[in-house]
């Protein structure tokens, strides 16, 4: 009987794998079994995986399993692939993540053209921001970022208050302190403003034409 109540309690302990969306504004869209984008109901959940698409002025706000929380800003598209390693791919737009750091367990955001991992952290992420689609930037707010270059091999670690980009798939830029990072939305409760106002294009095009030495 002691062993049966065991297993139990052991079931019980672990956290049901689960995505939930928290929060919502406008136009939003996750892909169902037959491949179609549908509409968005706030406190929908997933199972491990789906696939989300924000319009335009709309955003969405998401939970994982272990209390992390990934925000989309508008026209952004992103899978989610939250098993004991969380792993997100971006295929266009900007996304804030905000990982909790837990023995065991990391983070990926993967585009075409780059890969970060992390492991108990606060960053933003933007694909897509040029004519060509293949830009990335990204800047930490909270922690440490390890930013993989696929099409050059290159590492590098992006600190708190720094970015980097990767224009059109050329070589990482190098860390620099970035002081319009604070004026990001970097909110992820509910309950306040989730929208972000500062300009995407702008904050990239600062970040690959500017000496910060």
């Amino acid at each position: 009987m002691r062993s049966l109540i065991g297993i139990a309690a052991l079931l019980f302990s672990f956290p049901t794998l689960a995505i939930q969306v928290i929060a919502l504004k406008g136009n939003v869209k996750y892909k169902n079994q037959d491949g179609q984008f549908v509409g968005l109901k706030e406190n929908q959940t997933f199972k491990t995986q789906a696939t989300f698409r924000t319009g335009r002025k709309s955003l969405v706000l998401l939970k994982l399993t272990n209390g992390s929380r990934v925000k989309l800003n508008a026209q952004t598209t992103l899978s989610v692939k939250d098993q004991i390693e969380a792993e997100v791919d971006l295929s266009q737009g900007s996304v804030f993540v905000k990982f909790n750091k837990e023995k065991g367990k990391s983070f990926r955001l993967k585009t075409r053209t780059a890969v970060a991992g992390v492991r108990g952290t606060e960053f933003f992420t933007s694909y897509g921001s040029n004519e060509n689609g293949d830009d990335v930037w990204l800047c930490v707010n909270e922690g440490v970022v390890r930013v993989e270059n696929l099409n050059t091999k290159s590492v590098k670690n992006v600190k708190q208050g720094e970015g980097v980009g990767i224009p059109s798939g050329k070589e990482t830029t190098d860390p620099k302190p970035l002081a319009w990072t604070k004026k990001l939305n970097w909110n992820m409760d509910s309950d306040s403003d989730l929208e972000n106002t500062v300009s995407i294009e702008a904050a990239y095009t600062d970040l690959l034409d500017e000496d910060y030495d």
